[in-house]
């Protein structure tokens, strides 16, 4: 199980442990296993019971950031959402990037929003946008990037559009000449956002 079921903290034989435990979930942090061992994470989601007491910037700083901290992008080199998924949390950054130009968190989440765009574009280790064998980009990734480009609104569409045709022209093949342009087009995302500054 991916976090420390907080029901069980009762059960624990070790005072000085269980003690720190539950300092640990009211400090709003909880504790996700990774390789077999637990960390604490600022568990967002519990930030929320403050919202009453917050700016709308900092609302949506939190709800971009329990996206991550209630299900994890990436463990263990794997992507633990799909590519849909992946693409709605770089819409939102990318909202979020836009709408706070001036925001306390934009360059946090300008950065979260180059490492989400690059995840997707890549892929990561253990979740490649590729067929193994083939070299051929798999459906569900690029039926993912039709979806965003379709958007039209917004950077992320014009960057995966862009990325969608390098695709195609290299007969939906994933290799050299695909991945070595996503740097330009990583640049280009991250430029054009910081021009809306």
């Amino acid at each position: 199980q991916l976090f420390f079921d907080e029901t069980k903290i009762e059960d624990i034989k070790n005072a000085n442990l269980k003690e720190l435990i539950d300092k640990i979930i009211k400090g709003k942090y909880k504790l996700i296993n990774m390789e077999g061992a637990f960390y604490p994470i600022i568990d967002y989601e519990a930030l929320k019971s403050y919202n009453k007491h917050l700016s709308n910037e900092m609302k949506n700083y939190i709800d971009i950031k329990a996206m991550d901290s209630n299900k994890p992008t990436v463990l263990d080199a794997g992507l633990m959402i799909s590519f849909d998924e992946l693409a709605g949390r770089i819409i939102e950054t990318e909202n979020y990037i836009v709408k706070y130009p001036e925001g306390i968190k934009y360059e946090e989440l300008l950065r979260l929003y180059g490492v989400y765009l690059r995840f997707y574009m890549e892929g990561v280790d253990n979740t490649q946008i590729y067929d193994y064998e083939t070299k051929i980009i798999k459906d569900e990734v690029l039926s993912s990037y039709k979806k965003t480009a379709d958007m039209k609104n917004n950077v992320t569409s014009q960057i995966v559009g862009k990325y969608i045709d390098i695709i195609e022209e290299n007969q939906l093949k994933i290799d050299e000449n695909v991945f070595s342009k996503i740097t330009e087009l990583y640049n280009d995302a991250i430029g054009t956002l910081e021009e809306h500054k």
